[in-house]
């Protein structure tokens, strides 16, 4: 049997769903599920992040205070900066797809959800989620049964 369902509001509910699941931070637990030590090195690397930045920010509170000179500010800089980066990469998981990881990285995710257009939306939610529509209980025009969208992540061990 056909199991039909208003589209507009499909396409808005499961976006919504989506959206709501990748602004979680076990979304990109779950995306690295088969790298174990994922979640540790993160924390790690968030502390690691945090310490070069308060490093640097201290080494600026001293030019600005004229214990050191800008030329040793400088340096200090260009050390640190790139030591800061790393630390920030390695506080990302490695999630292969440029699309989810562009959403999953953005400043906002509803706002690069929505700027990516409906059939890279689509792609993604086939990515990353299985998405079933149930038969109706009731039957009735403009009837809007969120109940009958079964919205699963696919994780690294569900496939």
């Amino acid at each position: 049997m056909k199991v039909m369902i208003a589209s507009e509001w499909l396409d808005e509910y499961v976006s919504a769903a989506a959206v709501a699941w990748l602004s979680r931070p076990d979304s990109i637990a779950a995306l690295s599920a088969d790298d174990d030590s994922w979640h540790e090195r993160s924390v790690d690397a968030e502390k690691l992040t945090t310490e070069l930045q308060a490093r640097l920010d201290d080494a600026t509170d001293q030019f600005i205070a004229g214990a050191i000179s800008a030329p040793v500010l400088a340096r200090i800089e260009s050390t640190l900066r790139p030591q800061i980066e790393e630390a920030q990469k390695a506080a990302t998981p490695t999630i292969v797809d440029d699309g989810v990881r562009n959403v999953l990285t953005a400043e906002d995710i509803q706002n690069a959800w929505d700027n990516i257009g409906l059939l890279e939306q689509r792609r993604i939610l086939k990515l990353l989620f299985d998405i079933r529509i149930t038969q109706a209980p009731r039957h009735g025009p403009n009837s809007v049964q969120p109940e009958r969208v079964i919205i699963s992540p696919r994780t690294p061990d569900r496939g």
